[in-house]
């Protein structure tokens, strides 16, 4: 067999090689799906829950999670804003997600509006974190009592 035979034999397998890695890759997608109370209150507790996609694919490994304190957020002393957990298997008919709770303090100097905050997230194979920004609704009650 001539050698550019080969390479013509040996190119649609490298091509669907590729194709199936690219396709196991772990891609995790994260959206906000609640605030309660909507809007918060500056100096008290607001309770977001985001939801994590992607993390049935095996290939995730260990899954990290991260709420950033950063203003307007304060966390509790000894509270945790680490979530992790190990990618599960597909299921059929079933969607896997990660659900991530938290209960944080509102800074009681928050402004009036959509304040940013910040979720940071890695898988087991990834070095680097992912960062995601959503918006905190916060209403300061207290200035609309004259």
């Amino acid at each position: 067999m001539k050698r550019g035979a080969k390479y013509l034999l040996i190119l649609p397998i490298l091509i669907i090689n590729i194709a199936y890695v690219s396709a196991m890759a772990c891609d995790l997608s994260v959206s906000m799906i609640n605030q309660d109370p909507y809007p918060a209150t500056p100096g008290d507790y607001v309770k977001v829950v985001f939801q994590v996609d992607g993390v049935d694919n095996p290939e995730c490994g260990k899954i990290y999670f991260d709420l950033i304190e950063k203003y307007p957020l304060v966390f509790d002393p000894g509270q945790s804003n680490e979530i992790v957990i190990n990618s599960v298997d597909y299921k059929k008919d079933f969607k896997s997600s990660l659900i991530a709770p938290y209960k944080i303090r509102v800074d009681s100097n928050a402004l009036d509006g959509d304040n940013p905050i910040e979720v940071k997230y890695k898988y087991a194979n990834n070095q680097n974190y992912e960062t995601s920004e959503f918006n905190l609704n916060i209403k300061n009650s207290a200035a609309l009592i004259l």
